[in-house]
């Protein structure tokens, strides 16, 4: 690549980062409105409102706790504290079930908020006979919550709006059956904290408990109302400030399988943003751009010297005639050097004017000087040399001489 191509694609590598940065800056919105519950997110849909909140909440703060790698603490674990599970992945498995149940028996509460059914723990509460349901879900736009449980703080109806940008728009909120949870939930003491009234389903559940053992576990259907946007207005802190009534003053322990992000594709819809989204990233990718720059500005130059053009290849017959005269006249034979001029006479004639060169001479000859255009005369004159030289037993240089000079006039004047 010459040095004026290197300049032209650094400059176009370069035009193309500016116009992306700039389209990033122009077009990109400020805020994501993707939900990704994000625990270090301050973007609409993240937690970590929530989380701040939390730890200002108790005076021990807030520690983190994984049940699977701290199971050597879980002996050693205060009682009356409480337990955050936010569940980034929809499931309890039954290890983790059997862990948190053990937390709320030994005098503690846990908190999952989960718009799935945490089935594995529920179904601890339920005749073996019977059977425990998942969460169902109405789709409205707006939901007005009202609290039920006498010792709320704020014993009122909390109204929350569903936004994505500037509008408002329907979404699925998890919701238990009023009727259904009546049946199955309340005799075995399930205790209804808030629900919000639904035109289809009438009056459903949005939040409820059970005790266990010395302490309790809390059910929360609606991660979305933990989210950034909900708390950070008034109605939200009304709602958080309901939930952490439920808690003690000690020490809140925080489910660190929470943190798990969402899967890349969902949470980015193409690699750059993916590269932008990390400081450590962003860098490898400043990096690996200059490095490139360098390499087209310092390494793109020619590094061998030019290959020189050579000139193609002349094989004629005349040529090669030529090649193999020198070799007879080094031998000094001159009648094998006719012998060859002859036979590479007829041998072009063959391959122009496609004669047959095994006739009769005189009707060679007709043919010959009919399709090469030159004068009759000029061609018996080359067959009676070719016919004087090749009878002579040694013929002189000269005779040869004078035959090959007709020859060459021949190939000058023909068609």
């Amino acid at each position: 690549m010459s040095r004026n191509g290197s300049i032209l694609l650094v400059a176009v590598i370069v035009l193309g980062y500016v116009s992306y940065v700039l389209y990033q800056k122009r077009y990109n919105p400020k805020f994501d409105w993707h939900r990704s519950y994000n625990l270090e997110s301050v973007q609409p849909y993240g937690i970590k409102f929530f989380y701040e909140l939390l730890e200002a909440h108790t005076e021990e703060g807030v520690e983190r706790f994984d049940y699977l790698y701290d199971y050597n603490k879980e002996d050693s674990l205060e009682s009356n504290t409480n337990y955050v599970c936010f569940q980034q992945r929809e499931t309890i498995d039954s290890l983790k079930a059997e862990f948190l149940l053990n937390f709320a028996f030994s005098g503690n509460n846990v908190l999952i908020i989960s718009n799935s059914a945490p089935l594995e723990v529920l179904r601890t509460f339920i005749p073996s006979s019977d059977s425990i349901h998942e969460y169902g879900d109405v789709k409205r736009s707006k939901i007005a919550v009202e609290h039920t449980f006498n010792t709320f703080p704020y014993n009122e109806t909390l109204t929350f709006y569903n936004k994505y940008i500037k509008d408002t728009v329907a979404t699925k909120w998890s919701v238990y059956s009023q009727n259904y949870f009546n049946e199955r939930l309340s005799p075995n003491g399930f205790i209804p904290l808030s629900n919000f009234k639904d035109k289809q389903y009438g009056r459903v559940i949005n939040m409820f408990y059970v005790n266990h053992g010395k302490g309790k576990i809390i059910f929360h259907t609606n991660k979305l109302l933990f989210s950034n946007i909900h708390i950070s207005s008034k109605q939200g802190f009304k709602h958080l400030n309901n939930v952490l009534s439920l808690f003690e003053d000690n020490t809140t322990y925080w489910d660190v399988q929470s943190d798990n992000p969402l899967n890349f594709n969902r949470r980015f819809s193409n690699p750059i943003k993916f590269l932008f989204s990390d400081k450590t990233l962003r860098s490898g990718w400043y990096l690996l751009l200059i490095t490139v720059l360098l390499y087209v500005l310092f390494r793109s130059k020619r590094q061998q010297r030019i290959i020189p053009i050579l000139p193609s290849n002349n094989n004629s017959t005349i040529g090669f005639a030529k090649t193999i005269g020198l070799l007879y006249f080094q031998k000094g034979s001159a009648k094998d050097i006719a012998e060859e001029l002859y036979m590479q006479f007829l041998t072009d004639i063959r391959t122009k004017y496609h004669i047959n060169t095994k006739v009769d001479q005189k009707e060679l000859i007709e043919k010959l000087y009919t399709r090469s255009g030159v004068d009759k005369s000029m061609v018996e004159q080359l067959f009676k040399q070719f016919t004087l030289v090749r009878k002579i037993g040694n013929p002189s240089p000269k005779d040869v001489n004078i035959l090959y000079n007709m020859i060459e006039h021949f190939n000058k004047n023909r068609k």
